[in-house]
């Protein structure tokens, strides 16, 4: 089956509602989102869901997505929690065709709510149009106006959260302006918070144990299956192929409580182990089992979540034949099946699977889909009704590079009540 890219990048713009006092209604919020926006769309619903904020969607296109949020949001609450979010920014202005809009004027008035007795530090980050000279032009006119300021700029279009970071922009006399839309519609922002790259970098590359050969989960993309399965904080958590346990250890830096890991490999328990401790996180058993046995390891419907990676197959190098390819195939979906089995006896009912499945040369599937329902199990939508264009024709979604040999499939799988 041949991979059909999402890469949808329209936008998509709602309906404004005419409400009375709609400023002390709604707080909107802008979301800059991650390598694969219709990922972090996804994982922000959930996380809203389990959360119990209720929003409106204005606008979604490419790396933006703007919020109407009903009462003023914990930013730093959220965005400890999401993965694949980088930035959030509250709107100050809101515009209708970009043609009639004085950027200049608007951008030093919010500015200059910001002007004390120190030097002001600003930056631009246009995620619409092209703005080449603006800072410049600001920067003059502050000058002017004999305000002292520093203009950050960068190379790219956008300023990176680790440019806003060390440039202090988020500091008391610092901000990024944030310009987002379309040309039927823009909004400007002030960046609160941005996501802790540093933090993931460490938990990343700097923990215990690492097995560069069993696969590498990112710690935000880790995260960003937890949120998916849309479970309380007090669910039973398991990953059966649990390796050196970054979903169990994003689980519990999320304050879930009821935490369970298991792999066949004693190298995978013992390094898990490891990054545990270095974490000093409690609350997760450990337990070595194979995972086509896992009903003999673990009670008949008590676990409320799997979420897993599993072996994703041999790298591949490009040079692969057909022949060689389906052999992969075969095996992983020969084990995936036997996985699922027993998944689907140790889960409550109307428990929750949330699984990445591998994706070969960007166009080879598991066949697997269609044989859920002999394990009661059903696929389920990871997105709201709203959104149905952005998953694949298999209802999900995938997390890879242009170039990447084996790419992710994420599945989300429920099973029957």
């Amino acid at each position: 089956m041949r991979l059909l890219s999402t890469g949808k990048k329209c936008a998509i713009r709602f309906q404004p509602r005419r409400l009375p006092n709609r400023q002390q209604l709604f707080m909107q919020y802008i979301f800059i989102l991650g390598r694969e926006p219709e990922l972090s769309t996804a994982e922000i619903f959930s996380l809203f869901k389990r959360l119990k904020i209720e929003y409106k969607v204005s606008f979604f296109q490419k790396e933006t997505l703007i919020l109407d949020i009903i009462e003023k949001m914990d930013t730093a609450k959220v965005m400890a929690q999401l993965g694949g979010t980088i930035k959030i920014a509250e709107v100050k202005k809101q515009f209708g065709k970009i043609e009639s809009i004085d950027f200049k004027k608007e951008i030093l008035n919010l500015i200059k709510e910001k002007i004390t007795d120190k030097k002001i530090f600003f930056g631009i980050s246009a995620y619409i149009g092209k703005f080449p000279t603006l800072g410049l032009q600001i920067k003059k006119e502050l000058a002017n106006q004999e305000i002292k300021a520093r203009f950050v700029s960068s190379r790219e279009k956008v300023l990176s959260s680790v440019v806003v970071k060390t440039n202090k922009l988020l500091n008391e006399n610092g901000l990024e302006i944030i310009i987002a839309g379309d040309k039927n519609q823009i909004w400007i922002g002030r960046t609160l918070i941005i996501q802790p790259f540093a933090e993931f970098s460490e938990r990343d590359y700097g923990r215990p144990g690492r097995d560069k050969f069993s696969g590498m989960l990112p710690p935000k993309l880790a995260k960003i299956l937890v949120n998916l399965a849309e479970i309380s904080q007090d669910a039973v958590i398991l990953d059966p192929f649990c390796g050196s346990g970054t979903i169990l250890t994003e689980a519990m830096l999320m304050e879930y409580v009821n935490v369970l890991g298991s792999d066949n490999s004693d190298k995978a328990i013992a390094d898990a182990q490891k990054n545990i401790d270095w974490l000093k996180l409690k609350n997760c058993k450990l337990t070595k089992c194979n995972a086509v046995l896992l009903s003999k390891c673990f009670p008949a419907n008590s676990v409320d979540a799997i979420i897993t990676e599993p072996f994703l197959g041999p790298p591949l190098r490009d040079r692969e034949t057909k022949e060689n390819i389906q052999k992969i195939i075969d095996g992983l979906t020969q084990l995936y099946y036997a996985s699922l089995n027993e998944f689907a006896k140790v889960l409550k009912p109307n428990g929750v699977i949330i699984m990445i499945w591998p994706v070969l040369q960007q166009r080879f599937f598991l066949p697997l889909l269609e044989k859920m329902t002999i394990m009661n199990l059903r696929i389920e939508s990871l997105f709201p009704p709203a959104f149905q264009q952005f998953k694949t024709q298999r209802q999900t979604l995938i997390y890879a590079r242009p170039d990447q040999k084996v790419g992710r499939e994420i599945i989300k799988l429920k099973r029957s009540g």
